[in-house]
């Protein structure tokens, strides 16, 4: 009975924080951003693709790139993370930037945005692919913002 304590409440914490279903996140326009104050757009979020220069640590592989800048217009620090984005290409698929982490330069870097700063930088993913919609999400892997690429 004392062994199953510590568990029980070890579930009821994590059962307690874990997050509340939310609305899927709106899609910012590529182009010029307009002035929206709904909740989803509080994180600006906008992209265009670029061709990525290896960096000393690259292996040689075809890598899709996208100049992305993070504007944090909420008032709260924003977490920023080249592991917290990736890209969908045009079929739809899903790419995840760790398998070219540090292979590229000017990687977005890991920071904490004040209100109001913003952080710009490139994002890659291993693969030759058009990136359409880049998204980015929290540390704790809920999505907070999505934009088109331009």
């Amino acid at each position: 009975m004392v062994l199953w304590l510590p568990l029980a409440l070890l579930l009821l914490f994590v059962a307690g924080c874990a997050p509340a279903e939310e609305e899927p996140v709106s899609v910012q326009p590529s182009g010029p951003a307009e002035v929206d104050t709904s909740e989803s757009m509080l994180i600006g979020l906008s992209a265009e693709r670029a061709e990525g220069k290896p960096s000393v640590l690259s292996t040689g592989q075809s890598l899709s790139c996208v100049r992305v800048t993070v504007t944090n217009s909420t008032e709260k620090p924003l977490e920023v993370n080249p592991l917290y984005f990736s890209v969908t290409d045009t079929e739809g698929v899903r790419y995840e930037g760790t398998s070219a982490l540090g292979m590229y330069e000017n990687e977005i870097d890991t920071t904490v945005l004040a209100p109001g700063e913003k952080a710009e930088g490139m994002f890659c993913a291993e693969g030759d692919f058009r990136p359409t919609t880049i998204a980015m999400t929290s540390p704790l892997l809920i999505e907070i913002a999505r934009a088109e690429v331009a």
